[in-house]
């Protein structure tokens, strides 16, 4: 019996590394980029020349007969009718196990309108979580359904990126020939600005359903401010690393709940976290510490950047063109939205800053009653 891989099982490609098989124009299997041959388990020699239908699940394959099956996947693409394909597939690994991935297949083009093969760019499922076991192979994940405003545009804008992405991996290994050191840079330059573009994008997606519209009415549960943290910081790794920054958390170890909105809060926090890496030399410090003060929860955001002067500090929280006027280089309207989220749970957030010595973000909400 097929497993979910464990985390040493799979061997994930590094963050900067894209995982990417080149076919054929009738899907029969080129290469795999080495984040490929490590998030699948095999290497290129073992899979070059069998067809990529072989590394998926038969009864997943029968499931989607039709419309939604590989073959008609590659006749859409290649007709033109798709600019590229997105579902969610069940991959079999080397070792026999399941891996669900997100697959984006798109042409590789020789001449004119005439497509030679394709590429198809894999990528973990951000939900995907190495403990939880495949249910059954032969139900279909479709990645959203059409009235998901959010994952919708995830699918038109995301998408697209990550297609630059996996050409700009294949062009970097030399896979339509060889370049000179200039191309290489300026490659480079093309992966680190559409991975800046897929975060911010990232960003928005997991901001847009929780945005605030003006109504004071909220769905309110007990929520651990805790986990929401570690959630933010967990999911700002890979900017962490881009940036070169370092990063200091400190969180209370037991829960600290509060009354509210847990969707809410992520994007408050994620603000701020966003906020304070922008404005973050290379090598500084981001830190974030939550404790309890008296009947509060109190996070402090703080960064090592230039910091703001006294007479810009009372505009900070003043709405779209905040960070936009007063921090260059930032989404703008983000603090504005995290306080408008502070004051809607009961709470609010001050700012502490000197020019030279950083910035620190406070935010102070009401624990939970009991009972």
């Amino acid at each position: 019996m097929m497993t979910v891989p464990s985390p040493e099982q799979r061997q994930l490609p590094d963050a900067d590394a894209r995982a990417v098989i080149t076919t054929d124009a009738a899907g029969v299997i080129r290469r795999l980029t080495p984040a490929a041959e490590r998030l699948l388990g095999y290497s290129g020699t073992d899979l070059a020349g069998r067809s990529l239908r072989s590394l998926h699940v038969g009864d997943e394959l029968r499931a989607r007969a039709g419309f939604g099956e590989l073959e008609a996947v590659f006749a859409r693409v290649r007709s033109g009718a798709l600019a590229f394909d997105r579902q969610r597939w069940t991959y079999l690994r080397g070792d026999s196990t399941y891996l669900p991935v997100n697959t984006t297949v798109a042409p590789v083009f020789a001449k004119g309108e005439e497509v030679a093969g394709f590429v198809v760019l894999l990528e973990l499922p951000e939900s995907h979580s190495p403990d939880r076991a495949v249910e059954a192979a032969a139900t279909p994940a479709p990645l959203a359904e059409p009235d998901d405003h959010a994952v919708l545009i995830d699918q038109q804008v995301r998408t697209p990126i990550s297609v630059i992405l996996g050409y700009a991996e294949l062009l970097q290994s030399q896979d339509a020939g060889s370049l000179n050191e200039r191309q290489h840079t300026m490659l480079e330059k093309v992966g680190e600005s559409a991975t800046r573009l897929l975060d911010v994008m990232q960003w928005v997606v997991h901001a847009l359903p929780a945005a605030p519209s003006g109504s004071t009415g909220i769905t309110r549960e007990a929520v651990d401010l805790v986990d929401v943290v570690d959630r933010c910081v967990d999911r700002l790794g890979r900017r962490l690393r881009d940036e070169r920054l370092r990063l200091a958390v400190d969180l209370e170890s037991g829960p600290l709940v509060v009354k509210g909105s847990a969707p809410h809060l992520t994007v408050m926090v994620d603000h701020l976290l966003n906020n304070a890496v922008a404005f973050t030399p290379s090598h500084g410090l981001v830190s974030v510490t939550l404790t309890a003060d008296d009947d509060h929860c109190v996070l402090v955001v703080a960064d090592s950047g230039r910091g703001i002067p006294d007479e810009e500090l009372p505009q900070v929280f003043t709405g779209p063109h905040d960070a936009a006027k007063f921090r260059p280089g930032s989404l703008g309207g983000g603090l504005a939205a995290a306080q408008a989220i502070a004051s809607l749970h009961g709470g609010g957030i001050e700012v502490e800053s000197c020019l030279g010595d950083g910035s620190d973000f406070v935010v102070r909400l009401p624990v939970a009653q009991a009972g």
